[in-house]
């Protein structure tokens, strides 16, 4: 009994997974991000280093409507701005910026999304929420030629939490046109080599935006 039960369910699951309309293509995307390092004596005494910086990105993705995964390789555009605040006794006192014009990084990303999608006449809307993984391959944090990777950041791979929406777009053919937004979060934004002073107390934030637009083909 337990066995045709579970064969019931296997045969079940397959048919439900190969009614979808499941979508194979191609995607573009800008890549706005933030990333900062605060570094504090006390909660009116410390100084923040901000890094403002834009990617582009290109790849292909999986839709199979409850479900998207993702595989692109990004790299920079435009270098990298870094900002330095200095706060005393609660206010803000200088403000450092820093353009690393010729600052450069490429990631391999994978995001994995899982969606809530509402029919509508032309396709459907949906939001989602899932995790996204980078794969750092290179990074001049500062211009100067030297890969930071092999010196001064080490391995960084990280892990982000992802939410977004977007829609899938269909005009009565196989093609679909996807365009769609997701903040990510990263869940692992201390450099592995980050040096810290054990008077003073550290925190480490970095995000993502990204803006997607993809065209797909049913399958």
């Amino acid at each position: 009994m337990k066995k045709l039960a579970l064969v019931f369910i296997i045969i079940f699951t397959s048919s439900m997974v190969y009614s979808l309309d499941m979508v194979l293509g191609l995607k573009a995307n800008f890549i706005p991000s933030i990333g900062a390092a605060k570094s504090a004596l006390d909660e009116n005494n410390y100084q923040v280093q901000e890094r403002y910086f834009n990617n582009i990105g290109g790849g292909v993705f999986f839709d199979a409507v409850y479900a998207r995964l993702d595989v692109e390789y990004n790299m920079s555009l435009g270098g990298n701005v870094d900002v330095l605040r200095l706060i005393s006794g609660g206010k803000e006192v200088s403000t450092s910026p820093t353009n690393y014009s010729k600052a450069t990084v490429s990631a391999l990303s994978f995001d994995l999304m899982f969606k809530l999608p509402i029919d509508i006449a032309i396709g459907s809307i949906w939001v989602g929420a899932g995790f996204g993984y980078r794969v750092y391959l290179a990074m001049d944090y500062n211009g100067d030629g030297v890969d930071d990777l092999a010196t001064e950041f080490s391995r960084m791979n990280d892990i982000y939490a992802l939410i977004g929406g977007g829609l899938n777009l269909n005009f009565g053919t196989a093609i679909y046109l996807i365009p769609s937004v997701t903040f990510g979060y990263n869940l692992m934004p201390k450099m592995n080599k980050a040096v810290e002073s054990p008077a003073n107390t550290y925190a480490y934030w970095m995000y993502e935006y990204k803006y997607n637009v993809a065209l797909g083909i049913r399958i």
